[in-house]
């Protein structure tokens, strides 16, 4: 999952980096605004959406890389470790939804280092190390 913290220019708002997202992916111009506006409204981020990223706090800055992972509505949805560091009324937010939008609407869901709370949410991918032992 594309942490935010991430991306190379920080000084860009919420709502620019869905809207470059959307362009990447190919959501039609007539529809980009609209699927922006959604996905902000959908992940509480509305009060946020033109403030710099840079200034988000760790969760919010979460929840956009959600939203960024739920842009142009792809049939799968690849995210590591989503809800690490948010508080508990923010994770269960977050994973009900991933429930909604992910997985109540078709789409496969697959994650790593799932909270024990949100194993029913969605399919389990369980990273192990490989090491070798001389």
């Amino acid at each position: 999952m594309l942490l935010v913290s991430t991306l190379p220019a920080l000084v860009i708002s919420g709502r620019e980096v869905l809207r470059l997202y959307g362009r990447l992916r190919g959501v039609p111009s007539q529809q980009l605004e609209a699927m922006v506006d959604n996905l902000l409204h959908r992940l509480g981020l509305g009060q946020y959406a033109d403030r710099v990223c840079d200034s988000y706090s760790g969760g919010n800055k979460r929840k956009l890389s959600v939203a960024i992972a739920l842009v142009g509505d792809p049939p799968a949805v690849l995210m590591d470790e989503p809800s690490t560091g948010m508080d508990p009324g923010a994770k269960r937010f977050l994973w009900d939804l991933i429930q909604k939008q992910v997985v109540d609407a078709g789409r496969q869901a697959l994650t790593h280092g799932l909270a024990p709370c949100a194993k029913p949410v969605c399919w389990c991918f369980e990273a192990f190390r490989v090491s070798r032992v001389s």
